[in-house]
């Protein structure tokens, strides 16, 4: 029996995520399917916004120390101070520091 709640039906639904099984073209995706893609990898350069909404705003690279998908929240090395900070992943190799 088909269960057709679970097929994917909006575009938008296939952002940010990756298929858990190889798929014939033309077949139906359905959300068991899927599953949140790592939008940030360890060891990767990423682009960290810090201060929107409070009056200013402060971008820097850093170096993270963990995969990370979207909305949760990973630890980054400065590679410049050697500080580590924490942030929101926030999209594809940028977060938001908290």
């Amino acid at each position: 029996m088909l269960f057709r709640s679970s097929l994917i039906q909006n575009p938008e639904d296939l952002k940010n995520v990756e298929s858990l099984r190889d798929m014939q073209p033309g077949s139906p995706v359905r959300s068991h399917d899927l599953k949140p893609a790592f939008l940030v990898k360890r060891g990767q350069l990423v682009l960290v916004s810090m201060g929107e909404g409070r009056g200013f705003l402060v971008t820097v690279r850093a170096e993270s120390q963990q995969d990370g998908r979207l909305g949760e929240l990973i630890r980054l090395k400065n590679p410049e101070s050697g500080r580590l900070l924490s942030a929101m992943v926030t999209g594809p190799n940028s977060a938001k520091g908290i």
